[in-house]
């Protein structure tokens, strides 16, 4: 491969900020990301907490943020520390860490979210594009949250991703576009992915040696103590 071809390669378009995001919220952060796109456009986003604000500009921002995909993209996370090792999409951006001023209009992620989310349409492209990155996850777990609370006008979509994943023991998101009624077009498939990922819903599957570990330690911690307490 020549050295254009790996410099191609590097710009190929993808969503792999949307882990950024996922971060933000999780860890409940204070501040706002900065999204600086190929075209020098910039994006921000105002959080509160782990809450994204309801003002004008977070959800004009975070319309785009969902919508377009990422080339060469900066980001800076003002107040809020986002290690990229962690980021399921492979982010390996460098982030500015700032302080950042106080906001109103707190709302919380799931309602911000969903109002954008329910008037998003992606070109067939960037479908094609979320659907790749989607499936190149590995096993998950899905929790089941009662979406019609935060106004998602397609729970139907999102309970039968959950119930796909109870069906499949190392269920991963490329079972459930295989799997999928056909009725259920691939954009609301996407929609709900994109949803579920950024508030942290869809999460990996530890996996076997993990979990026996984690038994194990367990089991150590309450040997440990059996035997101080059979030494009173």
């Amino acid at each position: 491969m020549s050295q254009d071809e790996v410099n191609l390669d590097k710009k190929k378009p993808s969503f792999k900020h949307l882990g950024i995001l996922r971060q933000a919220i999780s860890k409940a952060h204070t501040g706002n990301i900065r999204y600086e796109t190929v075209e020098n456009e910039e994006i921000k986003m105002n959080m509160l907490l782990g809450n994204l604000l309801s003002d004008s500009m977070t959800v004009n921002g975070l319309e785009k943020f969902l919508t377009f995909p990422c080339m060469d993209c900066k980001f800076s996370v003002e107040c809020a520390e986002v290690n990229s090792d962690d980021v399921a999409f492979d982010a390996d951006e460098t982030l500015n860490i700032q302080c950042a001023g106080e906001h109103s209009q707190e709302a919380a992620p799931p309602i911000v979210l969903t109002r954008v989310l329910n008037g998003i349409h992606w070109e067939d492209e960037v479908l094609i594009q979320l659907k790749e990155s989607f499936s190149q996850l590995p096993p998950v777990e899905v929790k089941m949250v009662p979406m019609h609370h935060y106004g998602y006008n397609d729970t139907l979509t999102y309970l039968t991703l959950y119930q796909t994943s109870l069906k499949n023991k190392d269920f991963t998101l490329a079972i459930f576009f295989d799997e999928c009624p056909s009725y259920i077009s691939l954009e609301q498939q996407v929609k709900v992915l994109v949803l579920g990922y950024c508030l942290d819903l869809i999460k990996p599957k530890a996996s076997a040696k993990k979990v026996q570990k984690k038994k194990s330690r367990r089991l150590g911690i309450v040997n440990r103590i059996l035997n101080k307490i059979r030494e009173i």
